[in-house]
């Protein structure tokens, strides 16, 4: 909801600090989402809750800000609720009121002789144009003006199309009418209509109005429609046909169930005035199932220890009354209320409690820390950190493992822990254990056990980690904590909605990525001639310039060993770096303004990194980007044989509105970076 400033101000009775009172409105839950600056004059944007109908108006603001700030209103706002129109003829609409359950309230009145050509006033066309409604005729203008002001939506039929009677019922199946949008729109059954004394559809109650009763600048005669609208009825309804009102916006978040009579009142007030004419008789129709006020108990202790704040019983009481609420009773120990008809949300003696932390401040709380009567053991901080590694893991699906600290001498020499570009040799045991006579210098050896197991047993989706202790050495730094997965055969389980495809490098990549939780300044490099590992299918991983593990495929001549057919991936990690980047989340504000996306490709030797690229344009820290994701390789026609093309897909956004020319900018410093560090060519084909 938009409104003016200025608006609001009329009043008030004494020039405000906004900037203090949009921030109070904000803190209690009426959010103010934009501010747009005129000549003169602010609009502001407001996010009201659901439950909050009764804000979607200037009267209703000023009775937050009074609430919140005991701001002084001027009377002239209650004078035109408390206006009572004379009636200057006897004519009357008769209201047939059969959705009695539905529209428990319902007010008509006839003005005839207006003149619908004049101009509306400057004050309202203003109040209108900056609050987001278009200029229709002086008519309509003052009914969305009053509903604006007050929060009571109007309607206004031409007398001529509507007879001598109104209906208010349920549609019947096949009924038909055009409504203002032009639309003609065939009526669902559980939907509330206007009738007219044909019976034909007029409008659909609180939702739109039809096109053959709409007033026109011909009118002369009009019937003004000020209702009560029960919200479930008309919840849902606009949408179902596709239509967009503020009627409708205000009605399915409920309106005031005693502000009709009020509202037509104060309406006729604006018209006389403006378009002329000679008010009948208003004629007020009210059911058995109107809404009657709700009483609330409400225990004066249990406000402070529910908020956790002692708040004096004066000032809870005040809190009430600037909200208006009705106190009851005069008891220091329970408070009696009366819940005001604008208040339909309160209903529990928790929601009053709400209520007075909301205006009483939630900054004002002090966070005081209960008192507990017993103790808690600290559990040790490095296993908590290695559950956060584990819980990552398990939430992507793998299965921990734990194994044997030793295995066979056949593995190790398998895997190469023998091969001459190994720093040290196993450390093999005195007494062998069932021929288990080598200290593990990987965990990969009880992955591939575990899933050599597994294979055998027909399971074709494998995920496997675990996290203990390797022995390059018999000093404890030379026995570091390493954390180790596999995965293997299909990406997903067999299932009918699910793509049959292999895993693949950049799926446990994926896995390694998300347990460095995005650190900034880890990177991969290709791995060559590791003793297990696929060379062309792996990469070292590193931490600045520290290598902290290893990822890639099983090399085939491992896993032919093994008696694989087809190769695993793993990984292996050193927790201890892994664990620095626990618990180091950085937390930034969303923006509300859009992202920007541009796309650049370019040609580079097949034989650079497109990782590197990537990695080099973080580094250099380009303003506003947010993302820099590849989305094409392409090597063949059109390009040299050791060249390939790589596309890129840069996200900006910033704190406000990015213009073409910085964006611009920045797609210049990022094409110089990758022309002049990886001798790439920008494509403009």
């Amino acid at each position: 909801m938009k409104l003016s400033l200025n608006w609001l101000q009329d009043y008030i009775k004494e020039v405000s600090n906004w900037e203090l009172i949009l921030e109070k409105l904000t803190m209690a839950g009426i959010e103010v989402e934009n501010i747009i600056s005129t000549n003169n004059d602010q609009i502001v944007e407001f996010k009201i809750t659901p439950n909050r109908g009764d804000c979607l108006s200037v009267y209703g603001l000023l009775r937050e800000i009074n609430a919140l700030l005991d701001i002084k209103i001027k009377k002239e706002i209650t004078d035109n609720l408390s206006y009572t129109i004379l009636s200057q003829t006897q004519d009357k609409i008769n209201i047939n009121l059969i959705a009695k359950d539905l529209c428990p309230n319902y007010v008509s009145l006839v003005i005839k002789g207006i003149n619908n050509q004049v101009q509306t006033p400057p004050y309202i066309l203003d109040s209108l144009d900056k609050s987001g409604i278009r200029n229709i005729s002086p008519i309509v203008d003052i009914t969305n003006y009053v509903m604006l002001e007050i929060g009571q939506p109007l309607h206004a039929f031409d007398l001529n199309q509507v007879g001598v009677s109104i209906k208010i019922r349920l549609a019947n199946d096949h009924e038909e009418i055009r409504i203002l949008d032009g639309r003609n729109v065939n009526l669902l059954s559980h939907t509330l209509i206007i009738a007219n004394e044909k019976d034909s559809p007029i409008a659909i109650a609180g939702v739109m109005g039809g096109i053959d009763s709409s007033v026109t600048e011909l009118t002369e005669d009009i019937v003004l429609e000020s209702a009560f609208f029960v919200s479930e009825v008309i919840s849902g309804i606009a949408k179902a046909y596709g239509i967009s009102s503020d009627s409708a916006y205000r009605y399915e978040r409920g309106v005031d169930y005693k502000l009709q009579l009020a509202a037509i009142n104060y309406a006729a007030k604006l018209i006389q005035e403006i378009c002329g004419g000679k008010v009948g008789i208003i004629n007020h129709i009210t059911s058995e199932y109107l809404p009657r006020a709700k009483q609330i108990s409400l225990e004066y202790n249990l406000v402070n220890k529910i908020i956790g704040e002692t708040i004096s019983l004066e000032t809870v009481k005040k809190i009430l009354i600037n909200l208006g609420f009705k106190i009851l009773n005069d008891s220091s120990d329970i408070i009696v209320v009366e819940v005001p008809s604008f208040r339909f949300d309160i209903s529990i003696k928790e929601d009053l409690i709400e209520e007075i932390a909301r205006v009483y401040g939630y900054d004002n709380i002090r966070p005081i820390m209960p008192i507990a009567a017993y103790t808690i053991n600290l559990v040790d901080q490095f296993q908590l950190n290695l559950n956060s590694l584990k819980n990552q893991l398990v939430a992507r699906g793998y299965n921990e493992i734990i194994g044997y600290a030793f295995h066979e001498e056949s593995y190790a020499k398998i895997l190469g822990e023998y091969d001459i570009n190994m720093p040290s040799l196993p450390i093999k045991l005195q007494n062998p254990i069932a021929g288990l006579s080598v200290m593990r210098m990987n965990l990969m050896v009880d992955l591939l056990k575990s899933l050599i197991h597994n294979v055998n047993r027909g399971h074709t989706s494998i995920r496997l980690f675990e996290i203990a202790r390797v022995f390059l050495g018999e000093t404890n730094k030379e026995q570091p904590i390493k954390i180790a997965g596999l995965m293997y055969g299909d990406f997903f389980e067999l299932g009918w909605a699910n793509i049959a495809r292999n895993v693949d490098f950049f799926d446990i990549k994926h896995d390694v990525e998300l347990l460095l939780q995005g650190e900034a300044q880890i990177r991969f490099e290709p791995l060559q001639n590791h003793p297990c590992l696929h060379s062309g299918r792996s990469a070292k991983v590193y931490y600045k310039a520290q290598e902290i593990g290893v990822l890639g495929q099983l090399h085939p001549r491992v896993g032919y060993k093994l008696g694989l057919v087809t190769m695993p991936y793993l990984f292996e990690l050193d927790v201890n770096y892994l664990l620095s980047f626990i618990n180091c989340v950085k937390i930034h504000a969303i923006s509300k303004f859009p992202k920007v996306g541009r796309d650049l490709s370019f040609k580079v030797k097949d034989n650079v990194a497109v990782g590197l690229i990537t990695q080099a344009i973080f580094n250099a820290n380009i303003k506003y980007l947010i993302e820099a994701q590849v989305f094409d390789i392409y090597q063949g026609p059109n390009l040299e044989s050791n060249y390939k093309s790589v596309a890129i897909n840069f996200i900006f956004q910033s704190d406000k509105t990015l213009i073409e020319e910085e964006i611009n900018q920045n797609l210049q410093i990022i094409t110089e970076l990758i022309e002049d560090k990886f001798q790439a060519i920008l494509r403009k084909e």
